[in-house]
């Protein structure tokens, strides 16, 4: 049989692999499912092919703010970092620093090249990660919380909280791949 490329498939090629039709196999045909998906689920936990990196984001609600954390969907099985919430380099006012330098030396960017500023600006970055730091943030992907180390007052109802994360690949949306890949994998070992 040539290599199987769909669920139907993958699940003959599994029981011929145990030995149907010469030794009798004697299994629930929502076994077989459970152990298919049984193998996805892992294969999503350990093949960089199984996940996607992606970007999510929450709008706060007053619930977040009383719990101090955030709900993550079911399919996000890690988050690696949140955007800069903001702090007192980078408040979004006229006297926020990157603007004073930028309102204040655009005349000569435009007359040279722009390694200064990108220098100035990389110092800037640097400076704001000594004396601020970034979020610490911790998440259980068993009870779906993402805690954010921060002083919950200054958030407000309304904001938002833009997370890196990796979430599993949708079987609907990747239909074939997912199976097609996980089969692959499997039939070559």
């Amino acid at each position: 049989m040539a290599q199987p490329t769909n669920r139907e498939q993958f699940k003959q090629w599994c029981l011929r692999k145990l030995g149907k039709p010469v030794i009798e196999i004697n299994v629930d045909d929502d076994q077989v499912e459970d152990r298919i998906d049984e193998a996805i689920a892992y294969w999503n936990d350990y093949h960089f092919d199984g996940v996607e990196k992606t970007f999510f984001k929450k709008e706060l609600d007053q619930t977040d703010i009383d719990n101090q954390y955030i709900t993550v969907p079911e399919n996000i099985i890690g988050v690696i970092n949140i955007f800069d919430i903001g702090d007192s380099l980078s408040t979004n006012n006229l006297f926020n620093i990157r603007y004073q330098f930028a309102l204040n030396e655009i005349y000569d960017l435009s007359n040279y090249n722009l390694s200064n500023y990108y220098l100035a600006m990389q110092h800037i970055q640097f400076l704001e990660e000594i004396l601020v730091g970034k979020q610490p943030i911790r998440y259980n992907r068993h009870v779906n919380k993402l805690h954010i180390d921060m002083d919950w007052e200054k958030v407000e109802v309304g904001n938002f909280i833009v997370a890196e994360a990796y979430q599993v690949l949708d079987p609907n949306t990747y239909q074939g791949y997912v199976e097609g890949s996980l089969v692959t994998k499997l039939c070559s070992s």
